[in-house]
């Protein structure tokens, strides 16, 4: 299964990438540092909670993307995962 993307590596904007894995893996890189890191790192584990999520593997290029655009882009990447999963008619 291939990757499904989210977003773009413009400025003030994040790439969300996710896989199908046998775990939760997240690599985080932005430039702004640990701080920014902490955050998507925050917003990745709560999305994850909430959607009952465990096996994925997730790759964030943050390019000083605020918190509600980090958001929109993971909600748009685990929906295009999910249904990339799904059982095709």
């Amino acid at each position: 299964m291939s990757a499904v993307n989210a977003g773009s590596q413009l400025s003030g904007d994040v790439l969300v990438e996710i896989r199908s894995s046998s775990s939760v893996s997240v690599r985080v890189i932005s430039p702004l540092g640990d701080q920014a890191e902490r955050l998507i790192r925050e917003l990745v584990n709560e999305t994850l909670t909430q959607r009952g999520i465990d096996n994925v593997r997730i790759k964030i290029l943050d390019n000083a993307a605020s918190e509600w655009a980090v958001r929109a882009r993971l909600a748009t990447a685990f929906r295009r995962w999910r249904e990339q999963r799904a059982p095709h008619d």
